[in-house]
């Protein structure tokens, strides 16, 4: 480290810049001009030799120019002490900062676990330490907030294919058993991925939103079918097991034959048969095992749901039916039971005989 006397620094007519400049033109050197070298342009920097730069004497005996042109020696206002110091200073968002950084093998490990680690290892720095704190940037924060904007267009999807639904089907709830299917599509992608070993990132995430598209078709073909056929034979609420049953076996085989196609064009790409992209795996991956899986599970899923809340739907009409026909029938029951009040007295008088002034024979 260089001290100054600051005193007879401003005597002999000189500033720190000045000094900075001397010893950084020293031991760094500056590039004076270049030259081509095989169609290269070669810097030439001017600096002390090697062997000159590792001794503090050679500090002690440059000169400075001060504003008379006079050379001044640094030893006649500079001390040298051995104290350490930071090589450098960096600042990030306007405080300093010391940076640590490394190279992660993906696989061994990911940038999201290594940091959680870090975290974990280093909670209570701030505490121990007040004023600072820890901040992980790079890809781990990358990854984090492309995990974010990725929830967010997920929630818009998912919300937009909804409403898409509810006018296709004009309903509210039969939407629902739709969109419920897509949750078994992730399962299958979190198991496949954790059966191989494999790390769930941007690509994979975009994988399971065209899986999500998929699935819904699937679940739209065997549930619209099912209200068409429950339309064509005019069906009470509560007896759709029949209309089911024949509409998940007519459907069946469209539905299979579209998810064994899709599969067998995805295969080679997400196993390398032929090559193989590491950027585009996973993404290929996560639609490869969601495919499988949620289809799997919506033949029994949609079918089930739909007959259970056919069941509900029955045992409600069913309760509120006799509410309805009391209002609707006490009145009429009265006005007939007046009615035949009436007749009955009318056709009393009708019956009752007449007297007459003939005589019956027999009688005296």
């Amino acid at each position: 480290m260089i001290q100054m006397d600051y005193s007879e620094l401003a005597r002999l007519g000189l500033t720190v810049a000045d000094v900075a400049t001397t010893v950084r033109m020293a031991f760094e050197g500056e590039i004076v001009t270049s030259v081509r070298f095989k169609q290269e342009e070669v810097d030439i920097r001017v600096q002390l030799t090697k062997q000159s730069r590792k001794t503090k004497e050679t500090l002690k005996e440059l000169v400075v120019r001060n504003q008379s042109g006079k050379m001044i020696p640094l030893k006649r206002f500079i001390s040298l002490k051995r104290r350490p110091a930071l090589q450098s200073i960096r600042h990030y968002q306007g405080q300093r900062v010391i940076t640590i950084t490394a190279d992660i093998d993906n696989s061994i490990s990911s940038a999201s676990e290594v940091k959680q680690k870090v975290e974990k290892k280093f909670s209570g720095f701030s505490k121990r330490y007040p004023g600072t704190h820890l901040e992980a940037t790079g890809e781990s924060a990358e990854s984090d907030e492309v995990v974010q904007n990725m929830a967010k267009a997920g929630f818009l999807a998912v919300l937009a294919v909804y409403f898409i639904l509810v006018v296709l089907l004009n309903s509210i709830s039969q939407p629902l058993i739709i969109m419920l299917s897509i949750p078994f599509g992730v399962i299958g992608v979190l198991i496949a991925f954790g059966a191989q070993g494999m790390t769930i990132g941007f690509m994979a995430l975009l994988g399971m939103l065209g899986m999500s598209g998929v699935v819904v078709n699937d679940s739209l073909i065997i549930l619209s079918f099912i209200n068409h056929l429950s339309r064509e034979r005019d069906e009470a609420a509560g007896t759709h097991l029949e209309t089911v049953l024949d509409a998940s076996q007519t459907r069946l085989r469209p539905v299979v034959l579209t998810t064994l196609t899709t599969t067998a064009a995805l295969i080679p790409t997400a196993y390398g048969l032929g090559g193989e992209d590491p950027f585009v795996v996973p993404m290929v991956m996560a639609m490869l095992w969601g495919i499988v899986f949620a289809t799997t599970l919506t033949l029994f899923w949609v079918p089930t749901l739909y007959t259970i809340g056919q069941d509900i739907k029955g045992r409600l009409h069913l309760k509120s039916r006799p509410l309805l026909s009391e209002v609707a029938v006490l009145p009429r029951v009265s006005r007939v039971v007046s009615l035949r009040t009436k007749t009955s007295r009318r056709s009393q008088k009708a019956v009752k005989p007449k007297a007459t002034g003939k005589r019956i024979p027999g009688k005296g």
